[in-house]
C-alpha cells in the first residue's frame, strides 16, 4: 500500500487499514497537537487557500442557476483546521443562495465541520461512496495541504 509506505516510521503504519476510526484517531491527535510549521509553508497554504477561493467565486458569479449546490468532499479545514475553511470564506463573501455538502472519512472530523458550520451538511463517507443524488453546480475532491 503507497499509503502505509508513506507511513513508515509512524507508529501507527502497521495498523493502517482504511476505515474511519484509523483516520479518527489521526483527527484526533492533529486536533490536540499544535505544530510549528515554517514560514515559507504558510505562505504557501494561504496562496492556496486564497486561490481556491477566488476559483470558487468565480465559478459561483458565473453560474446561471438560482440555487448553487456544493459539494466538497475533504471536510479537514471546516472541522479541524479552520483557519483555511474555504466553505465559511465563500459562505461570508457570495449574495448568492448556496446549499453546502460536504463528507470526509473520519466521522469526527464531520461531525466537527457540522457543529461549527450550522449551515452544511455533512456525513462520513469516501468518495468511492457518494452518498448524495443529484447534481452539484461544483464539486471539490480534495485541497492540498
Amino acid at each position: 500500500m503507497l499509503i502505509a509506505t508513506l507511513l513508515r516510521g509512524n507508529k501507527e503504519a502497521k495498523h493502517y487499514e482504511d476505515h474511519p476510526s484509523y483516520w479518527d484517531l489521526r483527527a484526533l491527535k492533529s486536533d490536540v497537537q499544535v505544530k510549528r510549521i515554517d514560514d515559507v509553508y504558510k505562505v504557501y497554504k494561504r496562496i492556496m487557500f486564497v486561490s481556491l477561493c477566488l476559483t470558487t467565486l468565480l465559478n459561483i458569479k458565473c453560474h446561471k442557476g438560482k440555487t448553487i449546490k456544493v459539494l466538497k468532499t475533504d471536510l479537514w479545514n471546516e472541522g479541524i483546521e479552520c483557519t483555511t475553511d474555504v466553505i465559511f470564506m465563500i459562505n461570508n463573501i457570495s449574495n448568492r443562495k448556496i446549499l453546502f455538502y460536504g463528507m470526509d472519512i473520519p466521522h469526527y472530523v464531520a461531525a466537527k465541520a457540522v457543529n461549527r458550520l450550522r449551515y452544511i451538511s455533512a456525513v462520513q463517507s469516501s468518495i468511492t461512496h457518494i452518498p448524495f443524488r443529484g447534481s452539484f453546480s461544483m464539486r471539490y475532491l480534495f485541497y492540498p495541504q
